[in-house]
């Protein structure tokens, strides 16, 4: 099977063409910049030097100085100042802010037998922050022993799964071990760059639940191979930028706020950048052959939210991503009806989770 994207192609050049058009405001705004700095400023000054020199006001009869001579004679020094505070501020707002911390949803109260009950939020495993408590110490695998062997095994059907593509969209880079703990979130080492998983996963009757929150998150170990990086643009204006560069007389703001308003229905939200990398880890993991298990375990989490009456605030939403393994999903398996192949069709997951069972329930029948 093959991935064609035309309309990713698409929308890729309407966003070239949206980011030329901004860049070309820069000159304009440059230019005002400029002359701001060197006529208004001038002016400024000599406003504020006839104000200080007429205090007492009855020691001088100076004239309070016109704008007119600053706009015919402008001064090039305090020009060039501002222009080069133009440029300055136009680097400063290009730098990225440090990541924040992905929304964590709180999981439910603890089971019954005690153990802190997991959820998949953008591709980790997080517990309950009502009670932060000091992360349990890491254990590290052993050849051969159980637990290296539930996530070798989980490698193979990864790399059993691209093989259903012709030719195969990436090469599978696994890293050579792991660690493990109580609890905690599946996440990485950042020296040794091998996964930190929750040891209640490496059960092989839970091995269905690791698979696809291992999945979505070897996208960000193969990264480097899929090239899933985010898209950037001309950063979005600020109300303190606003106040800022309209009261020092930098036009940057001109730039940042054709970025700000909307380009009619083609433009995508501002929080498209900020989700793209989630989408991109749950394409990865479709085609690790792990989407319906994906989409399934995020319609078991939006369940239980609605369940819990509480609202999905992550970003991207769950619904959204539902939506985008539910495309996903169903292209691959018009593909192999294509082939002369009999895909499994997915099951539908109601609106509530499985509930609790206790004296005086009664028992649902699926």
């Amino acid at each position: 099977m093959t991935q064609e994207q035309p309309h990713t192609q698409a929308q890729a050049r309407r966003t070239l063409v949206h980011l030329f058009g901004r860049q070309v405001l820069h000159l304009p705004a440059a230019c005002l910049t400029f002359f701001f700095g060197a006529s208004v400023v001038p002016w400024l000054l000599a406003d504020g030097s006839w104000v200080i020199h007429r205090i007492p006001w009855w020691q001088t009869r100076a004239s309070f100085p016109h704008l007119t001579p600053f706009l015919a004679a402008p001064h090039a020094l305090p020009g060039l100042l501002w222009l080069f505070y133009y440029a300055v501020s136009v680097v400063a707002v290009s730098i990225p802010p440090d990541p924040e911390p992905l929304h964590e949803v709180p999981a439910p109260a603890r089971q019954t037998r005690g153990e802190d009950s997991m959820h998949l939020i953008t591709g980790r495993v997080i517990e309950s922050r009502a009670r932060p408590k000091r992360p349990s110490p890491l254990s590290h695998a052993w050849p051969g022993e159980q637990k290296q062997v539930l996530v070798e095994c989980c490698y193979q059907e990864y790399r059993e799964a691209l093989q259903r593509y012709d030719p195969p969209p990436l090469t599978l880079r696994t890293p050579p071990s792991f660690s493990y703990r109580k609890g905690g979130e599946l996440t990485w080492d950042k020296t040794t760059q091998e996964p930190i998983i929750p040891e209640a996963f490496l059960e092989p009757e839970r091995i269905h639940e690791l698979l696809p929150l291992l999945a979505h998150h070897l996208a960000s170990y193969n990264a480097g191979i899929t090239g899933s990086v985010p898209a950037r643009g001309t950063p979005a204006l600020s109300r303190a930028q606003l106040a800022l560069f309209v009261l020092t007389g930098n036009f940057l703001w001109i730039p940042l706020a054709a970025n700000s308003v909307g380009d009619g229905p083609d433009r995508a939200p501002a929080s498209a950048a900020q989700g793209k990398p989630v989408h991109e880890a749950d394409r990865f993991a479709v085609y690790l052959g792990q989407g319906p298990a994906l989409e399934h375990t995020l319609r078991r989490m939006r369940a239980d939210l609605k369940r819990r009456g509480e609202e999905d605030v992550s970003v991207p939403t769950l619904s959204e991503r539902i939506g985008h393994l539910e495309a996903l999903n169903a292209q691959e398996r018009e593909q192999m009806r294509a082939l002369g192949l009999t895909p499994k069709e997915p099951l539908l997951v109601k609106g509530t989770t499985t509930k609790r069972l206790t004296s005086g329930t009664k028992r649902t029948t699926w």
